[in-house]
């Protein structure tokens, strides 16, 4: 119900399609429309397979852990590997504990801090700490990227996925700071050098998914019922 793409067609004169035409573009789009819709369905399927096996896991793993979140945490991979984040810190019960590559104690209670004052938006996702507040630009090199999901309507209890910097290059057709060519703004011109222009952005991470904010809440929701049990 929303227009997030499409694909644009134009000439520099005025060109009459005939209705075959029109109708082979149209065409075109339904298929793309319908296989992209096939994949999303596929990926929510996934999430739901990954949940009942963690949940699975968890269960099982809590009978002889006799604590689910040291069960959580036994083989970090599970949580890491499907959202595919290099963190991951749970805040429960004044409690905290974490896998794989975190910053500092204090910095993780400052971006506790943070999470804790955001709206209510679940989960929470950015993939630029440092741009979103400012303040906390220092977990950067490690937690760029930021997924959270809260565990307790009561209390102040979140599992957080983390994703470290990831330098990435763009290229344009040109430097896009560069003026374009021509003042009608109805009439499509280029800038006068298309050599390549590249440019190097630092302080984000990959940014989230669709299917990873909602793998991030399916695994939130279990987590509460499995803590409640």
């Amino acid at each position: 119900g929303q227009l997030w793409g499409l694909v644009a067609a134009h000439h520099m004169t005025p060109r009459r399609l005939r209705c075959s035409l029109r109708t082979a573009a149209e065409l075109v789009g339904e298929v793309a429309s319908t296989r992209i819709t096939a994949i999303e369905n596929y990926a929510h399927a996934q999430v739901a397979l990954m949940v009942r096996r963690l949940e699975q896991r968890l269960v099982e793993a809590t009978s002889t852990e006799g604590d689910w979140r040291y069960a959580l945490f036994r083989n970090p991979r599970t949580l890491l590997q499907p959202l595919e984040a290099t963190g991951v810190v749970l805040f429960h019960d004044d409690e905290l504990l974490t896998a794989g590559e975190v910053p500092s104690t204090p910095e993780l209670h400052a971006l506790l801090d943070w999470v804790r004052r955001q709206p209510g938006h679940e989960p929470l996702a950015t993939s630029a700490i440092g741009t979103t507040q400012p303040e906390l630009r220092s977990l950067t090199p490690t937690a760029s990227g930021v997924l959270a999901v809260r565990l307790s309507a009561s209390r102040p209890d979140y599992l957080i996925w983390l994703r470290k910097e990831q330098l990435l290059t763009v290229t344009w057709a040109g430097d896009p700071r560069k003026p374009m060519v021509g003042d009608n703004p109805l009439e499509l011109s280029p800038r006068r050098s298309f050599a390549a222009w590249s440019e190097i952005v630092r302080g984000t991470a990959r940014p989230w998914s669709t299917s990873e904010l909602a793998l991030a809440r399916a695994i939130g929701v279990a987590l509460v019922d499995i803590s409640v049990q």
